[in-house]
């Protein structure tokens, strides 16, 4: 009988059984054989973590068959764009499988495994791996690594789909990542993560550590420009649920917090609790509150001081909170406020009552000094009360009563009665570093809401200033926390003293009683952008007289070629006029004013109507002025530089 050996063999053609363990499947697997030894295995399809790779080949020049198993020295592996020098060893009885590929010079991923029936382990060692590799192995629309390498080794044991042991270390360097939309990036990341697990019943109980030594990381809205983040946490795995025992996080130029969660597949946090005792709370605004204040009055702070903040959310709702405050300040970027010594210890629970207790060492709001003052909250879920609080406001101040706060469906409502006690308007003037002014501001407000981001006064706010009085009426304010607030009142001056106005602005000497009417006024980010504005003579007899200055000064405000209408044989001998009326007006649309005045003529308006003897008309023929140019002409009035062309 003859020997196997001696029967002459062209081609062997072998087929494999298909391999599929926990997260990898191999099927449809076909060796061919030459007779020098060469070999070329097709692989149909391959399945890693969920992902499908088809039509993949490798080229062997000496493929070693052995009954027990199969063995590849030296190879080529290609799938698809993928190329990788590659050795492997595969035994048949034990199901062990032995790969190591090498992609370049000196990048190394090795892989041992045994798909045991019962029970499998797997070990995975990488030696400067590349992280871009890992990128056709995770979804398109998620975050994929673009560059970086990875070192370390991981080991995992199981039955079946249960994990039953994990032990691994692994360190980056010079990681990049991105996704699709832009909005998740890293760079230059270096780190390490250690992690091991073991099972302990229905449990994987598991303990890991995370560093981010260096490196920049966008999380739309957060940003990270540099590491020196730490994690330390402890827990547990079982099937659905991965839960956080005990967990210590470490935020660079922020603080340390500790924190527990439940995470449930697939609806996310079940119950998570956060303590952040004592952080710095102008690394907490910059680096993780501001991102998220983006286009509100809060989105240009620079802030100061300690803060402690403690939460615990379960049933899809924040269950309690706790904010602690300690000597903060806040500095608006655009000059709008400023809080000194904000010291708060706010406990808040949904389903008990609580107190809390604000104070304030002192503030300004638009530069108006604000005192020091404390407030104490009673709260109950998210209804919240504050019977009393004074607020001293320059030389005054604002008894707020009866405030009440809800939230009901995510929106906020809240209302309250005040009180303006009488602030000096020589106060107010300093402030505002405006000319000094006379009289008193005070006001009676009957009640003031908010509901869906729009505040309402009701009731008027009324001034006591040049003799005469403002009163300021259905006054709104909305999204006073947003990026452009807008502002709607209703303006009425009555009987104010000419004389005291025009001194305190230096617009030269008049004698009279004016009324003002602002209607529909409208400000964007403190700006006008809408009003119907007149200013004329009171009714009654008083005395009526005007200087050239602010003739001057008055026809300067019609524009270029205003005239002031005399008997120029008269303008050399007197230095002030009579006058019957005296009237100007402005309809602001679209940043034009529709200038008028006591009555129309056919070349304009007139803004000052003669009488007595010696008596001046002045004319107004700009019918048309921008508001802005407008602002500069009363500007260069009240710096003394108006020179217009008097007739």
């Amino acid at each position: 009988m003859a020997s196997p050996a001696a029967i002459p063999i062209s081609e062997i053609t072998l087929s494999i059984d298909d391999i599929v363990g926990i997260a990898v499947s191999i099927k449809g697997i076909r060796a061919k054989m030459a007779p020098g030894g060469s070999a070329e295995i097709a692989i149909a399809e391959l399945t890693l973590l969920d992902q499908r790779f088809l039509q993949i080949t490798l080229n062997c020049a000496s493929l070693q068959l052995q009954a027990s198993y199969i063995r590849c020295p030296q190879g080529r592996l290609k799938a698809g764009d993928f190329a990788s020098d590659v050795s492997f060893k595969y035994t048949t009885a034990g199901k062990r499988l032995e790969l190591t590929l090498s992609p370049s010079q000196d990048e190394r991923w090795a892989v041992n495994a045994v798909f045991g029936a019962d029970r499998w382990q797997a070990g995975l060692q990488m030696v400067n791996g590349k992280l871009s590799r890992l990128a056709p192995l995770l979804p398109k629309d998620t975050v994929r690594p673009t560059a970086g390498t990875l070192n370390g080794t991981l080991a995992l044991a199981g039955s079946g789909a249960l994990v039953s042991k994990v032990d691994g270390k692994l360190m980056l360097a010079d990681l990049a990542f991105s996704d699709p939309t832009g909005l998740r990036a890293g760079e230059k990341i270096a780190g390490a993560l250690i992690i091991n697990g073991e099972r302990a019943g229905q449990d994987l109980r598991w303990q890991a550590e995370l560093t981010w030594d260096k490196g920049e990381l966008f999380w739309s809205p957060l940003y990270f420009p540099s590491g020196g983040q730490h994690v330390l946490a402890r827990g547990s795995w079982t099937g659905d649920i991965l839960r956080v025992d005990d967990g210590t996080l470490r935020v660079a130029g922020v603080g340390d917090a500790s924190f527990k969660f439940d995470w449930r597949h697939p609806q996310g946090i079940a119950t998570l609790t956060v303590d952040a005792g004592d952080v710095d709370a102008g690394g907490l605004y910059s680096l993780l509150l501001k991102p998220f204040l983006n286009k509100t009055a809060l989105d240009q702070l620079t802030a100061s001081g300690r803060a402690g903040i403690g939460f615990r959310y379960a049933d899809n709702e924040v269950k309690e909170f706790d904010l602690r405050l300690t000597d903060v300040g806040l500095i608006d970027g655009h000059k709008r406020f400023a809080v000194d010594k904000l010291n708060a210890r706010i406990p808040w629970q949904a389903n008990a009552e609580t107190r809390a207790s604000i104070g304030l060492g002192g503030a300004t709001l638009l530069s108006v000094p604000i005192g020091a003052f404390e407030v104490p909250v009673r709260m109950h879920g998210y209804n919240i009360d504050v019977d009393e609080a004074g607020v001293p406001v320059l030389d005054g101040k604002l008894l707020i009563k009866n405030l009440r706060a809800t939230r009901d469906r995510e929106v906020w409502r809240w209302n309250f009665s005040g009180v303006l006690l009488p602030v000096s308007m020589e106060a107010v003037s300093r402030a505002l570093e405006v000319p000094r002014m006379g009289g008193v501001l005070a006001a009676t407000i009957p009640m003031v809401t908010y509901d869906k981001g729009r505040v309402d006064i009701q009731g008027g706010i009324g001034i006591r200033v040049f003799d005469g009085d403002i009163a300021i009426t259905e006054l709104s304010l909305n999204e006073p926390l947003g990026a452009a607030p807008r502002l709607n009142a209703e303006v009425e001056m009555r009987n104010l003293d000419l004389g005291l106005l025009t001194r305190t602005f230096k617009f030269g000497s008049m004698e009279g009683r004016i009324d003002a009417d602002v209607k529909g006024l409208e400000l964007s980010n403190w700006r006008p952008v809408k009003f119907d504005a007149r200013v004329e003579s009171s009714p009654g007899d008083y005395r009526k007289k005007i200087s050239q200055q602010a003739v001057q000064n008055i026809s300067s405000l019609g524009g270029a070629g205003a005239a002031a209408a005399i008997q120029r044989s008269f303008l050399s001998f007197f230095k002030e006029f009579g006058y019957q009326k005296i009237g100007l007006s402005c309809r602001l649309r679209n940043n034009i004013c529709e200038m008028g005045g006591v009555e129309s003529t056919p070349q304009g308006y007139v803004i000052v109507k003669g009488g007595g003897i010696p008596a001046i008309t002045v004319l107004g023929y700009n019918r048309y002025v921008g508001w802005n140019e407008l602002l500069e002409r009363l500007s260069r009035i009240i710096d003394g530089n108006a020179q217009p062309i008097i007739k």
